[in-house]
């Protein structure tokens, strides 16, 4: 080989180590970085003779890092899902005082001072400063609820942005990939950083990945709607749509099909949140309702009756009472309806006891007609004795010509312990029922008609008993449309929660709906974040064992390649100076 062959292949091998040690250093210097995938140099011999760098391949493994984006969605989707709940849980732990479950005992029990002395003023400002308070309480959950929702309508509309500007950033990296081919160091890089990216947006959004050929790829969302397609790059939108946030993807609405990142979660709370403020607006109306009802029936210490003890806000505009607008109607001790009789003011506690037997829900009841019968129907001349709790309260006589409705009239008139209604049917069918009720409403069991000379009982099929101090007007009211008393007008969105009142507690409802439903919600959520995190930590280390930097082996390729390097400019420098002595020798 002539000395300027070997000229050649020595600024060959040259060349070759110092790329090889260039390439060498940027793995070093990438030893800590994020998402940077060690390179590795394929050298060959070249013919007849040399060194040439063949390839520069990236240790890399796609089909592992598609599950990493896959189940990275989903540890995302639960630790942003299990913030946001404990914010909620937060709201309803009665440890910490933020719930309002022990106001809720607190508001029953206040009342049995009155009941041992109806006439004392301090218990009756008792009552009416827990009420305040469990009013208050409830009202404060309803915001903070309404609060943690729009932060979290803002952080989705932020990772909105996010996603268009990591998609705007993947398109384009998409192209660069492709115009640099070629440079294997710098296609490297830009592959990189689109690993980069992907780990971003599967943080954030619900995707599914396909790589192709060309190294470019392709990002579609949950539903197959295309966000990255080479070069060019969809554009998630937001809308507002009857007061509730909607997510859109090139027009099409996909919110209820997002399920994991950032984004799947805050839209999965956001639909929870709505949940628990449809519950606390459920057991705010039928708690009013019910205590409304009972207390109108009484007479307070000025001998009024009629008076609501809840109402709607001055300052809301809802026909209908809900947690954002429950108020205290009751301002002066004096108007706390305590007694079933204007002629006991001072003494009777009757209505009273009522209110307090609402605290175990289940245990109320009232008496109802067994056999429908028309509004004209007359039962003949006769008598009946009314009892309550094993006492005769009071004969009522009627005449040939009386109606269901003069029978419960003339109740209604003989006495103030027992109140009698008469409701249609909500089936339609223009039939009547007798509705029978203590205004000691724990007493309302107890009731009897005994002892009738006519056919009035008879008729009317006797009374039976029927849970819950609403009637099936006023339950059918309650759960499917409207319910109004004195004025207020109330409504139940789930009728399951009117049930647990109706067959248990106002403390089971907080409870059931609040306490245990958020907890186990929590719960499971944290025990899928944790089996999702061990997978995900698995997968990130056996490809952190393809991809991720080892020092000690970048060392001894780093001496290796400068011994190459030293070797190469040996043989050039010897070469040189056998070029100077012979051109010296010539001369």
């Amino acid at each position: 080989m002539s000395l300027f062959g070997i000229l050649s292949l020595g600024s060959q091998a040259l060349l070759t180590g110092k790329r090889s040690i260039d390439i060498t250093s940027e793995n070093i210097s990438n030893q800590y970085s994020d998402d940077y995938s060690r390179q590795l140099i394929h050298q060959e011999d070249l013919v007849p003779a040399g060194v040439n760098i063949a390839n520069i391949e990236r240790a890399f493994d796609n089909s592992l890092f598609s599950r990493i984006v896959s189940v990275k969605q989903q540890v995302s989707q639960g630790q942003t899902y299990s913030d946001i709940l404990s914010e909620v849980e937060a709201l309803f732990n009665d440890i910490h005082g933020s719930g309002f479950g022990e106001k809720i005992t607190e508001f029953f029990n206040a009342f049995n001072d009155i009941a041992i002395n109806p006439d004392d003023i301090s218990a009756r400002d008792k009552v009416i400063s827990v009420a305040k308070q469990l009013v208050g309480r409830i009202r404060d959950t309803y915001d903070n609820l309404v609060s943690i929702k729009s932060e979290t309508e803002l952080a989705i509309k932020d990772n909105i942005q996010k996603v268009n500007d990591i998609l705007t950033a993947l398109a384009k990296t998409n192209k660069n990939i492709k115009a640099f081919s070629e440079d294997k160091v710098r296609l490297n890089n830009y592959l990189n950083q689109r690993d980069r990216l992907l780990r971003n947006l599967s943080e954030i959004l619900d995707i599914k990945v396909k790589f192709k050929p060309d190294n470019t790829v392709e990002v579609v969302s949950v539903k197959g709607h295309p966000l990255v397609i080479y070069d060019k790059a969809s554009t998630l939108t937001t809308e507002e749509e009857n007061g509730e946030l909607k997510v859109l993807i090139n027009g099409a609405k996909l919110t209820d099909f997002f399920q994991y990142g950032k984004i799947g979660a805050q839209l999965q709370a956001i639909k929870f949140i709505n949940q628990k403020l449809d519950d606390l607006n459920d057991f705010t109306s039928v708690f009013s309702a019910s205590v409304n009802k009972i207390h109108r029936n009484g007479y307070d210490l000025n001998g009024n009756t009629g008076i609501n003890f809840f109402k709607i806000s001055a300052d809301s505009s809802k026909t209908y009472i809900d947690a954002s607008n429950i108020d205290l109607n009751i301002t002066d001790p004096k108007q706390i309806a305590a007694a079933a009789s204007n002629k006991y003011l001072n003494s009777d506690n009757t209505v009273v006891k009522g209110i307090i037997a609402l605290k175990d829900f289940n245990e109320t009841t009232i008496k109802q007609s067994n056999t429908a019968i028309a509004s004209t129907d007359t039962f003949g001349g006769g008598s009946f004795d009314l009892y309550l709790d094993n006492q005769k309260v009071v004969t009522i006589s009627y005449s040939a010509t009386d109606t269901i409705t003069d029978i419960a009239n003339t109740i209604n008139a003989s006495q103030d312990l027992v109140v009698a209604k008469v409701y249609e049917y909500p089936d339609g069918s223009g039939n009547f029922y007798l509705e029978l009720y203590a205004k000691d409403i724990s007493k309302s069991g107890s009731i009897e008609l005994l002892n009738d000379t006519g056919s009035f009982v008879a008729t009317i099929g006797g009374i039976s008993d029927k849970n819950g101090i609403f009637n099936n007007a006023e339950e059918t009211a309650l759960t499917t449309g409207t319910l109004t008393i004195g004025g207020i007008n109330y409504s139940v969105v789930n009728t399951d929660n009117y049930n647990l009142v109706k067959n248990k507690s106002f403390s089971e409802l907080y409870n059931k709906r609040f306490i245990v439903d958020i907890g186990f919600k929590i719960e499971t959520t944290k025990d899928n974040l944790e089996n999702n995190t061990t997978f995900l930590n698995s997968l990130e280390d056996k490809l952190s064992q393809i991809s991720s930097v080892n020092l000690d082996e970048e060392l001894a390729n780093m001496l290796k390649y400068q011994r190459a390097y030293q070797s190469a400019a040996k043989i050039i420098s010897i070469t040189d100076e056998l070029l100077q002595t012979i051109l010296g020798i010539v001369k």
